[in-house]
């Protein structure tokens, strides 16, 4: 993990090398559970049409998105939304006795809300 934040006094929630944040509970005394990922999987993309400008238009897309036309390289996408290591949780809002929301960075350049 690179990076963790306290939702509340029982929960953390942490990110890091995976790719996605992880919900943590303290479940006993001095003992803390994952309880599950917040990154919902993405499901397998569906298959291309066969049409010579759907085809071009994914190959720009993939060049301006991923930096690269090569199949090879395009099939190791993760399946999470960060495609690279999260570096950093930030408090979005909260109420008196937790944070509700928040934000996640990463090496990928993107940033996504979490709620």
């Amino acid at each position: 993990m690179m990076d963790c934040m306290f939702l509340d006094e029982t929960k953390i929630v942490a990110a890091g090398f995976d790719c996605a944040p992880y919900l943590i509970a303290l479940t006993g005394p001095e003992t803390w559970k994952v309880v599950k990922c917040l990154d919902e999987k993405k499901a397998p993309a569906a298959a291309q049409s066969s049409s010579a400008t759907a085809a071009a238009r994914m190959m720009f897309q993939n060049q301006a998105t991923k930096g690269t036309t090569d199949a090879a390289k395009l099939a190791g996408d993760v399946a999470t939304q960060h495609q690279n290591t999260i570096t950093d949780i930030e408090v979005y809002k909260r109420s008196p006795s937790m944070v509700t929301e928040f934000t996640t960075s990463g090496l990928d350049g993107r940033i996504y809300w979490w709620k």
